[in-house]
């Protein structure tokens, strides 16, 4: 009679596997360089935690040896961060991770991937590896933990794969520690990169998430929401962030007014949030540099600009020159808009004149003074023929061409007092002052 015997796997003495509720084929996109990535992550930010510099080794390739080690003297782990949710990096300002995954999630990655993966702390070793479990019906990832015959100090990883070797070097460059950015200016929001070969680049603490050719600089943001894959950074949180950066690097002279208008006109997402991120100051200095480019003449406009205006704005003598939406918010916060260069040019006054109907003009001004609508009136010629009267510091300038028409005088005199209270009460005083001054040569 045959008998099936059973037999238990192998263990090392004094060793104890732990299945893991992670299933091996969680997060399929993942591979080498994400695994890398995690733990990377996670060394550098136990050296931030314990303030002890780490030691970070990774062998040549060359000698045969396909070894990565990360040590990090002082540091403590115990058992619970094998569970998810035993921790979190969640609400820190300084870590790198956010969800407190990253050692069960990388270890996953290379295990899958061909790599060994080690951790030793304290007496013990956890070796991360692969089983087929019954309860969980089908393969998870496992910790075998062996006891070690002398105690380890701090947390000691080690990774070794070919494929994990010849990974390193890109995945180091992920991170600004073992990159050399270049200038950089410090803000509450996080780093300003200044260096031309960081354009487009955006880091997210000291980790690179993306890089995004229509940003105008490189930017290093202390906070910003990512997703798991540290691929994407919200949109909202860069354009707030950077045009903050930008703003306090302009104030402090370290961006100059010429980039500013750069970064207007490209028009990236840096530039979205920036007539709310700017200062006065700033966006002065983007309308100065604008003039210096485009000459003391020149009006923002954008290609929604009427015929009848461009036209208008050409007549006066004024350059209208085509931006974006965002840099035309910017600028004519200094620099009238189309619509206020023309007002301007049209109310113009080319002299104050003599010929004209003077007893008209005083006509005008007893009903004007009367209604309290003016102190003075003054007959001119305007710039714009169109112009028929301005009211400005209470004085009430009447095209001296209109004075022969009186009603269209009156009339375009009580329009140019149209802030001056309501409508309705504004005529009904107005026309009662014509009634008391029925005709010319009442006083």
């Amino acid at each position: 009679m045959n008998l099936a015997i059973e037999t238990a796997p192998l263990l090392p003495p004094r060793s104890t596997i732990l299945p893991l509720t992670v299933r091996t084929d969680y997060l399929p996109t993942w591979g080498t360089k994400h695994g890398l990535r995690e733990l990377l992550q996670n060394y550098l930010d136990s050296c931030d935690d314990t303030g002890i510099a780490g030691r970070l080794e990774a062998a040549d390739p060359w000698d045969g040896d396909n070894t990565i080690t990360l040590h990090n003297p002082g540091a403590t782990i115990d058992r619970s961060a094998l569970l998810f949710g035993g921790t979190s990096k969640t609400g820190s300002e300084t870590s790198r991770g956010r969800f407190g995954e990253g050692l069960k999630l990388g270890a996953l990655a290379l295990v899958r991937d061909g790599a060994t993966v080690t951790l030793d702390h304290d007496r013990e070793r956890w070796t991360f590896g692969v089983v087929t479990s019954a309860e969980y019906g089908g393969e998870v990832l496992a910790v075998t933990v062996t006891d070690l015959d002398e105690e380890v100090d701090g947390v000691l990883v080690t990774i070794a794969g070919r494929k994990a070797i010849y990974g390193w070097s890109e995945v180091r460059a992920l991170f600004r520690e073992f990159v050399d950015v270049g200038a950089t200016f410090a803000t509450d929001d996080g780093d300003l990169l200044l260096d031309p070969n960081q354009r487009g680049n955006v880091w997210v603490r000291g980790q690179l998430i993306r890089t995004d050719g229509r940003l105008s600089f490189g930017y290093d943001l202390k906070s910003a929401w990512t997703d798991r894959d540290r691929d994407v950074v919200g949109d909202f949180d860069v354009s707030w962030a950077a045009g903050k950066m930008v703003d306090k690097a302009n104030k402090a002279g370290v961006v100059a007014a010429a980039e500013l208008l750069r970064m207007l006109n490209e028009g990236g997402g840096d530039s979205a949030y920036v007539t709310s991120t700017w200062s006065r100051e700033t966006n002065a200095k983007a309308a100065e540099a604008f003039l210096a480019v485009h000459g003391k003449g020149a009006v923002p406009v954008t290609n929604n600009l009427s015929e009848d205006d461009r036209t208008a704005l050409v007549g006066f003598g004024y350059v209208p020159v085509v931006v974006s939406d965002n840099a035309l918010a910017v600028l004519t916060k200094t620099i009238p808009d189309a619509h206020a260069a023309i007002q301007a040019a049209s109310s113009a006054v080319l002299n104050t004149t003599t010929d004209y109907d003077a007893d008209a003009l005083r006509w005008i001004g007893c009903i004007l003074t009367a209604c309290g609508l003016a102190t003075d009136v003054a007959a001119v010629t305007f710039r714009s023929p169109k112009t028929g009267a301005t009211r400005k510091d209470g004085v009430v300038r009447i095209a001296a061409s209109l004075l022969s028409d009186r009603p269209a005088a009156l009339a375009a005199a009580c329009i140019a007092c149209h802030e001056m209270g309501d409508a309705q009460e504004r005529w009904t005083k107005v026309l009662r002052a014509v009634m008391v001054l029925a005709t010319p040569e009442s006083p």
